[in-house]
Formats: structure tokens, sequence, C-alpha cells
């Protein structure tokens, strides 16, 4: 399990895809404080690990908060809304 604390007090953060997560990993993606968003684009489609949410939409974070986050091996999906 993995805690990325995202820091948005300069500007906004947008995070489209990870790489070297393995099957089984878990990663806990939190927005610490209120100032700007933290966006999570859904299937971004850059070549990295994609990150899938339900919702089949982009997530946007703009007080503190987070999401879940679980590694296939190949894309990340969402725990969590």
């Amino acid at each position: 399990t993995t805690v990325l604390e995202v820091d948005t007090s300069s500007n906004n953060v947008t995070i489209g895809g990870f790489t070297g997560g393995v099957q089984g990993q878990i990663l806990y993606l939190i927005k610490t404080v209120t100032a700007n968003s933290l966006v999570i684009e859904h299937n971004e489609g850059g070549g990295s690990q994609d990150i899938f949410f339900t919702e089949s939409s982009d997530k946007t974070i703009t007080n503190y908060g987070g999401v879940t986050l679980y590694c296939n091996g190949t894309s990340w999906f969402a725990l969590d809304s």
C-alpha cells in the first residue's frame, strides 16, 4: 500500500496515469490542501498505466479528499468515487 500526498497550494495538479504499478498494489491518492484543484484523468491514453473511474469521466477534487486506486498490473481502477 502506498500513499501519494498531493500539494496543490501553488497550482492545480493533473494526474493522467502512473508507471511501475504492480498487480495487487493499492494507492491512496490524497489532496492535502484546499487551494486549487486535483484533476485525475479517466483513461487518458498517454502510454502510461491509465486510471479508470466507474463514472467514465475525470475526477476533480477541490477540497480535502482523495481516492483509493487498485492496480491490476496494466491499469489503475478507482475503488471509491
